[in-house]
């Protein structure tokens, strides 16, 4: 393994999965430019993997899938967001169990891999060169973690979509001020 890849890589990566649970946790503040710029990331992302020149038709609807779940189940998360107006500016409270259980499912399933697949990946890498090489990365693709990608896709892409109309719904309507 290269351990100075793993060096660079583990902090960033721990770096990005904190963050990510920490948009999940507790009050936040709306800010639309944000979110907008956040739905088109996460569509871009979803768009370049879907339509990736190597990716498999199967893999593929397999994302779909999950995608459209996810986008189901943010429908249920903007439903259970809180949203308060305050002196200092507006915020929203979103639902922890269902941004903070999705993302650490996906980061399981993602450590599962890691642990299973990577062993594979260099016992080919030492032994058989590049062919071999090819056929365990070939089999390394699973339809379960495209779906699970796409379930965290397409949940965030809509919840950040629902905040923002929901938001703008709020907007029209009387203020209520929070009494905390």
């Amino acid at each position: 393994m290269h351990l100075p890849v793993l060096a660079y890589a583990g902090p960033l990566l721990a770096f990005s999965a904190y963050r990510r649970l920490r948009r999940n946790i507790g009050r936040q503040a709306y800010r639309p430019l944000r979110l907008a710029i956040r739905s088109g990331v996460i569509a871009l992302i979803f768009l370049v993997l879907l339509f990736w020149p190597a990716f498999d038709p199967q893999l593929a609807l397999a994302m779909v899938a999950g995608a459209c779940a996810g986008a189901l189940l943010a429908r249920l998360g903007v439903r259970l967001t809180r949203f308060e107006t305050l002196p200092e500016g507006r915020y929203y409270t979103p639902n922890t169990a269902l941004g903070v259980g999705l993302s650490l499912l996906f980061m399981a399933r993602i450590g599962y891999r890691v642990v299973v697949v990577l062993p594979a990946l260099q016992a080919a890498s030492e032994t058989g060169g590049g062919a071999a090489l090819r056929g365990a990365m070939s089999g390394s693709r699973s339809a379960l973690t495209m779906a699970l990608l796409g379930l965290v896709l397409g949940y965030f892409f809509a919840y950040c979509l629902g905040i923002l109309r929901r938001a703008r719904l709020a907007a029209t309507l009387p203020v209520e001020r929070s009494a905390s």
